[in-house]
């Protein structure tokens, strides 16, 4: 199955880790012609496929996925260190990737709180999202 130009588009984006308006921002268009395009209601003109190829540095027939009729491969956008967690990912248990998505969402809230939204919407009802304080340990002074 082919990959369209406007999932092409979101996960080149969301690789970079760029909400919409980041990108809009740095080709110089609006968050909302981003949308459009990422949601396959508008195809961008030429010359703005040309900047989107040269920011997400691939071919214009990567981001067209004229290349192949198979999805393009990913790892090409993939940072370093990241095949080796993901193959670690999918080894787990089906039951420990649903607590590896919770723990990863809640840890990219604390360290991205402007970008607070969810990556993870499936929660078990006993997960208490609210941050753990650490304990101390006792000084060499005080007794165990």
């Amino acid at each position: 199955m082919k990959i369209t130009l406007g999932e092409n588009i979101r996960l080149l984006r969301k690789s970079k880790d760029l909400r919409q308006s980041d990108l809009a921002s740095e080709l110089g268009l609006t968050h909302k012609a981003i949308s459009r395009y990422e949601n396959d209601k508008a195809q961008p003109d030429l010359k703005t496929l040309e900047k989107m190829a040269r920011f997400f540095e691939v071919d214009m027939n990567f981001l067209l996925d004229f290349s192949s009729t198979e999805p393009p491969d990913w790892q090409v956008v993939l940072r370093n260190g990241d095949v080796d967690l993901l193959e670690k990912f999918h080894g787990c248990s089906h039951e420990h990737q649903r607590l590896l998505k919770m723990m990863a969402d809640e840890l990219y809230k604390i360290d991205n709180p402007r970008r607070s939204h969810s990556l993870v919407h499936e929660t078990p009802a006993d997960y208490d999202p609210a941050p753990r304080r650490e304990e101390t340990p006792p000084s060499s002074e005080e007794e165990i």
